[in-house]
């Protein structure tokens, strides 16, 4: 009786696991699951209204594996506020604008999958179901709402990033255009250098083109415009205003009565003397022209005689340093940038005009000693002779003192100022060396290096200084050093009249 009730308990036993197992294997096969009602949005999604956006997503995994499943349908519910929101991701998007667009999609799906802080605002989970109707598969199906008023924010922003970029390049050089058409090259000009700056830091796939497009278009409108002199080759006295200012007018065109450009940037290159150092040196101003174009410059009173010019440069610095990357670049963006830039070079004027000098009407004393080679004067007057022959029509006075060698240079001033300052108004002091003599050929030659000063003798002002070096040829060694005297005196002559005021 005792074997049989095991023999019995037994089979239940091995009966119970093979039911067990089978269940098992079943489980494992993919079998039926439960499966909740289905929920009226999956069937009927909701319709937006004035305070919520609502997006259904759904995804199905063909094994059943629901995280799968899930991730499909957060996917094609991005999608779907993607298309909301209006903006698409190409080859073009700059990366500022690919990089938000990424964001945003993270953090969707960060809300959606509970794994991160979920920072957008507004955005939120209402409902997800499973169906798991169709087995193995199963299909997740997520239900969105979105805060109307943030979404419509958050796609004004991302729009706008989309918007921005293109902008930057499309609408000045749309604006370009429409001047150019008008005959208004200066600003068009303006407008297409700003869109080639946005295209040359842009990092869309044709900014190459865009930037050569815009400065091809640049280049052509500074071709159409011109800088008109109304005045030149005046005549001014030294010490005292030139008679007019200098005038031109910047036109779109090439002729006087064409459209005047306003506004314009001059650079004003123009010379002056400078006292300290006794030398002519350029200075530089900027100018604008006036509602009608025209450019006019005053030139301080000029302390020099002689020839002299000022320069106008159209000036578009200020605009050219959008273009400023492009000068680290080779090859054709930098060619371009170099093109442009060697064309507005050439978009200037020149005025002439001629100082004359008063000096010859002013009492100058002159003082000059000759050296031989070894530094001893000679105690010729050649060098004094033909300074005073090339100043003919100067008031000149020959000056002299003691024992001039054993002074220097300005002790013999300080001691021609004591004994002649009632007598003249301006000193011109001095000396002349020998620094070589030689033969050559059949004739000897000498080498003569001198400096000279023109000194006020009220002021003590520096009115001008130079230094010189000439040569003398002669049938003798003392005719070629005599003859080098001769020339070097005639040098500094012509010196001081074409710097004398």
């Amino acid at each position: 009786m005792e074997m049989k009730t095991l023999k019995r308990c037994g089979f239940r036993i091995w009966t119970a696991g093979l039911v067990l197992l089978a269940a098992l294997f079943v489980g494992c096969a993919g079998g039926p699951r439960s499966q909740e009602p289905v929920p009226d949005w999956v069937l009927s999604p909701p319709q937006s209204d004035d305070t919520y956006a609502y997006f259904v997503g759904y995804g199905t995994s063909a094994p059943g594996d629901t995280a799968e499943a899930r991730e499909i349908a957060t996917a094609t519910m991005l999608d779907e506020i993607m298309r909301f929101i209006g903006v698409r991701v190409t080859s073009e998007t700059t990366a500022e604008a690919r990089g938000s667009v990424d964001d945003f999609r993270s953090d969707i799906t960060q809300v959606v999958t509970q794994t991160g802080a979920g920072r957008v605002m507004g955005f939120t989970i209402a409902d997800t179901w499973t169906d798991f109707s169709k087995p193995p598969a199963a299909t997740v199906y997520i239900l969105g709402r979105y805060d109307r008023d943030q979404l419509l924010e958050e796609k004004a922003r991302i729009e706008a990033l989309f918007i921005e970029e293109d902008e930057a390049i499309s609408v000045p050089e749309g604006e370009g255009k429409s001047l150019a058409s008008q005959g208004r090259y200066y600003e068009a000009a303006v407008k297409f250098i700003n869109a080639a700056g946005a295209a040359l830091v842009s990092e869309v796939a044709n900014a190459d083109i865009k930037y050569k497009r815009n400065m091809d278009q640049a280049m052509e409108a500074v071709e159409g415009i011109s800088l008109i002199k109304l005045n030149d080759n005046m005549e001014g006295m030294a010490g005292e205003p030139l008679p007019d200012p200098l005038v031109l007018k910047i036109v779109n065109g090439s002729g006087y009565d064409d459209p005047g450009v306003p506004d314009a940037t001059f650079l004003v290159s123009y010379p002056e003397f400078h006292k300290p150092s006794a030398k002519m040196r350029y200075r530089e101003t900027e100018l604008k022209s006036d509602q009608e174009g025209f450019a006019s410059f005053v030139h301080p009173i000029p302390e020099f005689v002689g020839s002299a010019k000022v320069f106008f440069s159209l000036d578009l610095s200020s605009y050219l340093r959008v273009l400023s990357p492009a000068e680290d670049e080779n090859g054709e963006k930098r060619d371009l940038l170099d093109g442009l830039e060697e064309l507005l070079g050439r978009k200037k004027a020149t005025f002439q005009f001629e100082v004359a000098s008063n000096a010859q009407n002013i009492k100058t004393g002159v003082f000059l000693l000759d050296y031989d080679m070894e530094g001893a004067p000679v105690g010729s007057t050649e060098t004094s002779n033909a300074l005073a022959s090339e100043l003919a029509d100067y008031d000149l006075m020959r000056l002299a003192v003691k024992e001039p060698a054993n002074m220097a240079e300005d002790e013999l001033l300080a001691e021609l100022k004591d004994k002649y300052g009632s007598q003249v108004r301006r000193i011109i002091i001095g000396s002349v060396r020998i620094v070589s003599t030689g033969e050559s050929g059949k004739k000897y030659l000498a080498k003569a290096s001198g400096t000279v000063r023109v000194v006020d003798v009220a002021t003590g002002d520096l009115l001008f200084t130079d230094q010189a070096e000439k040569s003398g040829l002669g049938n003798t060694e003392k005719e070629a050093v005599a003859q080098a005297y001769k020339e070097i005196g005639k040098l500094l002559g012509k010196k001081i009249r074409n710097n004398l005021i």
